[in-house]
């Protein structure tokens, strides 16, 4: 195959023109059967090639570690390479941002390994969540519907509406006694409601929906007697009183329990405006 070349300082510097556009997607393959596909910048493209032959007499220290770490990891595309004759190299796309060079590789690296059915010297997919076929995808992200009469439970349920609940917060660590964060799903799903005092002494369960995905069940904790707290305030020279509750159980446990895990409720329903409902 000969002594390999970077790309000639005029090209590098073309490509490279816009510091935070430098990057490039590209692949490697061999009689027109891609091998491997990366993202880079510089002369990232040839250093494959630049270990496995051994083409330069000096090299730099530092890029020597880097490669020979990376050839411990990928045996296999070094023996390509080195049995090749041939190496096509092909720079897919290039002006591109290191975020969206990432985005290209996994992308490109999910559609051969997927679609195609390539065997890639890739050990891994790249940035992002790996490929897969959109029934393993539903059956990762997506709800199964459920009937109310269909619920393991006994005692009363809060239904509360939760907006936004995939972007909040899942940390359960604290218990929220005194400060609501409305950037936390527990601490969104347990308060603060207005419930009437016939009621209040009677819920065992709060969960929370999002109506916007269908009525998904994301959120659910079991409340132990006595365990809310009562907020009182002047809303038009009116008192009010809401409640918080605290709750020391896991969702997912409790979720389980109901019966409700990776569920939505199909015929829940919410009154006009109201921001909870009972089941």
């Amino acid at each position: 195959m000969g002594r390999i070349l970077g790309f000639p300082s005029a090209t590098l510097a073309k490509l490279e023109k816009t510091p935070e556009r430098k990057y490039y997607v590209y692949c490697l393959a061999t009689n027109n059967n891609v091998f491997y596909v990366g993202k880079g910048c510089g002369n990232r493209l040839f250093a494959h090639e630049y270990y496995a032959q051994k083409a330069f007499e000096k090299l730099d220290q530092n890029d020597i570690k880097e490669l020979e770490k990376l050839y411990s990891k990928q045996p296999k595309i070094k023996t390509i390479i080195e049995n090749s004759k041939n190496i096509q190299r092909v720079i897919l796309n290039h002006f591109l941002t290191e975020d969206e060079a990432f985005v290209g590789e996994s992308t490109l690296i999910n559609f051969l390994k997927i679609v195609q059915h390539i065997d890639l010297t890739n050990l891994v997919s790249g940035q992002g969540e790996k490929g897969m076929s959109v029934e393993e995808l539903e059956k990762i992200y997506g709800y199964e519907p459920i009937s109310k009469d269909n619920l393991k439970h006994h005692g009363l349920i809060l239904a509360v509406k939760i907006k936004n609940s995939f972007s909040l917060s899942n940390d359960e660590s604290l218990n929220y006694e005194e400060k609501r964060d409305d950037t936390n799903l527990k601490s969104r799903t347990l308060g603060v409601w207005k419930i009437g005092q016939d009621k209040i002494n009677d819920i065992k369960y709060v969960i929370g929906i999002n109506t916007g995905a269908d009525n998904a069940v994301v959120s659910a904790y079991e409340i132990k007697e006595g365990n809310y707290t009562e907020f009182s305030y002047v809303k038009e020279n009116k008192k009010q009183t809401r409640y918080f509750f605290t709750s020391d159980s896991k969702s997912e446990d409790v979720l389980k329990k109901l019966g409700l895990y990776k569920k939505r409720i199909i015929d829940l329903n919410f009154g006009s405006g109201s921001e909870k409902t009972y089941i």
